[in-house]
């Protein structure tokens, strides 16, 4: 039977009785089916029409034939692996045997050194680091240890971790060095030399620059930055302390402080650091009583600047002590006329002549005689005092201070002496009889005398606060009263 002109001839090669089993047919197609027993093995020969060879015969391979060939394969490889192993197991060992030996030949190495004679320190240290199987480095003047690198451990290179060179390292062994934190440059790539240590390129050593991490933002800090070789630190601005976490503030808690006459009359006050603010909150002394109730004093609220650090004068003024002034014959040497509040005051500075004045708190003047009725309360002008019977003293009482002038001393003609006139933070004398005036920016006029009336008190002083103060207010008649002494409370402000 031909197809395509073309004539297979199969030949089989299987056992003898099974060769009449084979068939040869074809499908729907027209190709030719050879049926063949399962397991015989056979070859196609390829004829031409005419029925000579066409061409070589060639082995047909069945599924048996792979899956033999399959199992071949795994023996081998089974048989490779195992070689494999082998040869690990003795390079472990060679390795193992190497290191015996170098360590023998350090102790061998050693024992030399030191049966020469005349050696030098270098040498005998050497001769002690090779006896322990160590190396001796020239630049620490000490054995080297498997602890004693110049990189970071457990580098990644190549796919393996790098510890220590000159421990677990061998020559030629390569990390990898980056700059700390904090400081910024290009990494160097080390090599374990012979001598144990990592050595980096000629000229190339590892150079790390500074990052100012305050410039950079690479901070945390609240309020304030300060840079530092590697690192920074957090600060506070005045008036707070640093947390415990090194980055955040917290306000100090404010303290005031305050000054009253029976401690002296002037104080230093220092300027906490870091303030630049103070709140002031004055109250002018009260007159002296004696016969009459003294006036009250005015009181002073402000907020003041200041520089910190720097030292301001407190004044505080009293109303007088004992049983008044003496009278230097103005009447009888026995006489005692009521004083007025002394200055309640802040200088910037020592209290001196020619000292900047920040604030003043008008003092009230001293109190009358008979029916010579109160003396005035301090304010932002100083007052005058009131009377029973004002048509019978008038022009007798000590008028108040203003912001510019001392007020008018009070008196009748022929009635012995007037009183005195007010002056810049001084009270006016006071006249026959009369009372002091009270102390101020500029003080009140002292009392005088009147007939029938007797002496007259004295008047109040004028208050002052410096122009660039802030949250001013000044209250007449809202200070210490007659008889008590004044008072200045300062508490810094914290920003």
């Amino acid at each position: 039977m031909f197809l395509r002109s073309i004539v297979l001839l199969v030949t089989l090669s299987i056992c003898r009785g099974q060769k009449d089993s084979a068939e040869i047919t074809t499908d729907s197609s027209g190709s030719l089916v050879v049926r063949v027993p399962q397991g015989a093995k056979f070859r196609v020969q390829e004829v031409s029409p005419t029925g000579e060879d066409a061409g070589p015969a060639t082995d047909l391979v069945t599924a048996t034939d792979i899956e033999g060939l399959r199992g071949e394969f795994i023996e081998q490889a089974a048989k490779q692996e195992a070689s494999m192993e082998e040869m690990t197991t003795k390079l472990e060992n060679m390795k193992e045997s190497l290191q015996g030996e170098v360590d023998e030949l350090f102790s061998l190495l050693a024992s030399l050194e030191f049966k020469q004679d005349g050696l030098n320190s270098t040498q005998i240290a050497q001769a002690k680091c090779h006896q322990k199987g160590l190396l001796y480095s020239s630049a620490s003047k000490d054995c080297i240890y498997p602890v004693q690198i110049n990189c970071a451990d457990f580098i990644e290179q190549d796919g393996r971790p790098l510890v220590h060179c000159g421990g677990e390292h061998s020559y030629g062994d390569t990390c990898v060095s980056t700059c700390s934190d904090g400081f910024q440059g290009s990494s160097v790539t080390y090599t374990c030399d012979l001598d144990g240590q990592w050595k980096a390129p000629k000229g190339n050593d590892l150079k790390c620059d500074d990052v100012d991490e305050c410039k950079t933002g690479a901070n945390e800090c609240q309020q304030k930055c300060e840079n530092a070789v590697g690192t920074f630190m957090c600060a506070c601005n005045g008036g707070y302390a640093l947390n415990d976490d090194l980055k955040t503030c917290q306000q100090i808690p404010s303290e005031t402080v305050s000054y009253i006459f029976q401690d002296g009359d002037n104080h230093p006050y220092v300027v906490p650091a870091g303030v630049t603010e103070i709140l002031v909150d004055a109250m002018g002394s009260g007159g002296q009583t004696t016969y009459w109730s003294g006036g009250k004093g005015a009181r002073v609220q402000a907020t003041l600047p200041v520089t910190p650090g720097e030292t301001l004068t407190v004044a505080v003024g009293g109303p007088g002590v004992g049983e008044g002034l003496p009278d230097n014959r103005q009447v009888t040497n026995n006489y005692k006329h009521a004083a007025g509040g002394g200055l309640v005051a802040i200088f910037k500075g020592p209290k001196v002549t020619g000292s900047v004045v920040l604030l003043v708190a008008g003092s009230g003047g001293g109190g009358g005689s008979n029916v010579g009725r109160y003396g005035g309360d301090g304010g932002k002008n100083g007052l005058v005092g009131t009377s029973t019977n004002d048509a019978a003293v008038a022009g007798c009482m000590g008028l108040g201070g203003t912001s510019s002038t001392g007020g008018k001393g009070g008196g009748k003609p022929n009635a012995g002496v007037f009183g005195g006139d007010g002056h810049y933070l001084m009270g006016g004398t006071a006249g026959s009889y009369g009372a002091q005036g009270g102390a101020g920016y500029y003080g009140g006029g002292g009392g005088g005398h009147c007939p029938n009336v007797c002496g007259c008190g004295g008047g109040g002083g004028s208050s002052y606060v410096v122009k660039t103060a802030k949250n001013v207010k000044i209250t007449d008649s809202g200070g210490s009263a007659g008889g008590f002494p004044g008072l200045i409370r300062i508490t810094p402000i914290i920003s």
